[in-house]
């Protein structure tokens, strides 16, 4: 679904007719590895405006924020992860309580909460819900004259399971049911993830594959089914034995092999008319951007017991998002967390542009442990 926007008088102003985009170990490891590359083998390869429900790509986690945008391959006690992958959550998150704000632009606002508990030998389970509210905005005809005002709003809840298939392989899968409002457009359907987290015994490395948001729209806004922002996700994590260091690199859109975007460039010739030009890229520069434009790195700083420092760094954030003259801090993020007996608070900063970055609040409660 594409919103009509248009800037007025310090606010967005839409255009009531919208126009939908087009095109647009053993056998239980063996099993859920064929699984998932079945579900691989059916992807088709999404880019930005192509999928509809793209809210689902944002992180609620303020600690993923802080290392980048992703850390799917964290393994830790941390129960605000469990959107990230569902193959994190482990008995040990059990009873957690997680609360996360996000404050973007244009008073553009989005949370999340959830609670996760263990189930034994059934496995453990997190229940939660999470919305994005765009804000108020301005209906006007095909001429501009003002006609009133409306809201738009997106939620999803998510039905987690996660179980142990040995002592260092975890399979973990969500059910999101997605609700959709855009004026008077409304959409509903459903999303799919599902991930195997390996951990070695001493948990200091963690990798992790996954598959997010497989899906489909049950109602459509216009009658024209529009595909899910599907995507196929690796992640890896190593916490160092004898330093107070985690380091993190996530690798998202698997499926897409050609995600990388050569930016146009400005004409230095005094004579030219205003026209960008593009530098042409020898074959193995294309393959390096390439994958670095998959690539989203992040590392965690443990200072202090119960204090932690995070940073992390996108380069298809970057690339993409980046004024050429004034590139500024696009693309790189920052967080703090601080534990205080039952309670973990964490914050991140999030730079999308130069005008300005995303912050992220979360608050992770931990109802069953005693002081």
């Amino acid at each position: 679904m594409a919103f009509n926007l248009t800037w007025s008088k310090g606010r967005f102003v839409q255009l009531v007719n919208f126009t939908p985009t087009k095109n647009d170990m053993r056998k239980k490891i063996g099993l859920t590895l064929v699984a998932i590359s079945l579900l691989c083998s059916a992807l088709m390869a999404q880019s930005g405006g192509e999928a509809t429900y793209s809210f689902l790509r944002l992180p609620v986690s303020a600690r993923a924020s802080a290392l980048g945008g992703e850390a799917v391959g964290l393994w830790d006690n941390d129960a605000g992860l469990v959107l990230q992958c569902p193959s994190l959550m482990n008995a040990s998150t059990t009873k957690q309580l997680s609360l996360a704000y996000i404050s973007y632009y244009a008073d553009i606002s989005y949370g999340s909460i959830g609670l996760v508990y263990d189930f034994g030998k059934l496995g453990t389970m997190a229940f939660g819900l999470s919305g994005i509210n765009y804000g108020s905005f301005d209906a006007a005809d095909e001429v501009g004259n003002i006609t009133g005002s409306f809201r738009a709003s997106e939620y999803f809840a998510n039905i987690s399971w996660a179980r142990p298939i040995n002592e260092r392989f975890q399979f973990g899968a969500s059910f999101k049911p997605v609700y959709s409002a855009l004026e008077s457009y409304v959409s509903y359907g459903f999303a799919l993830d599902m991930g195997t987290t390996y951990h070695s015994t001493d948990s200091l490395f963690a990798a992790t594959l996954m598959f997010r948001n497989a899906g489909t729209q049950v109602k459509t806004y216009t009658g024209e089914r529009e595909p899910l922002p599907s995507e196929v996700v690796a992640g890896v994590s190593l916490k160092m034995r004898h330093a107070p260091f985690r380091i993190l690199a996530t690798f998202d859109q698997l499926q897409d092999m050609n995600v990388y975007f050569k930016r146009p460039e400005k004409n230095t010739d005094p004579f030219a008319t205003g026209e960008t030009t593009t530098k042409s890229q020898s074959a193995v520069e294309r393959f390096g951007n390439e994958v670095l434009s998959h690539t989203t790195a992040g590392v965690e700083f443990n200072p202090l017991r119960g204090f932690y420092l995070r940073g992390g760094y996108s380069f298809r954030r970057r690339n993409e998002l980046k004024l050429v003259d004034r590139p500024a801090m696009v693309g790189f993020s920052w967080g703090f967390g601080l534990k205080i007996r039952r309670l973990m608070f964490n914050y991140a900063r999030s730079n999308y542009h130069i005008s300005g970055g995303s912050n992220v609040f979360s608050v992770t409660v931990n109802l069953g442990e005693r002081r």
